[in-house]
């Protein structure tokens, strides 16, 4: 959690345990650890629960994202149906 905090406080500046996103930092360093955290025996933790490694992608905590808006997009087919926003 410690190196996360650091790394989002190096782009986004300081905040305190007591900031909104704290929790959800707490959520993605639990993740992270339990995706890519390799054991004695060489084996991750995802792995040994689903019998192969993880293929998916993970994104930085903090990171600006592109999202696909889910609601119906306002302004007629030419609009945008991505939006900007920190993961």
């Amino acid at each position: 959690m410690r190196v996360l905090k650091l790394s989002v406080e190096e782009h986004l500046g300081k905040f305190g345990v007591q900031h909104e996103c704290f929790p959800w930092l707490v959520l993605h360093a639990g993740d992270s650890m339990t995706k890519f955290l390799v054991s004695t025996d060489g084996m991750m933790p995802y792995e040994r629960l689903k019998g192969r490694p993880y293929g998916g992608v993970m994104c930085e905590f903090g990171q600006c994202v592109l999202y696909k808006t889910s609601a119906k997009v306002q302004g007629g087919n030419m609009e945008a149906r991505w939006a900007k926003d920190l993961w």
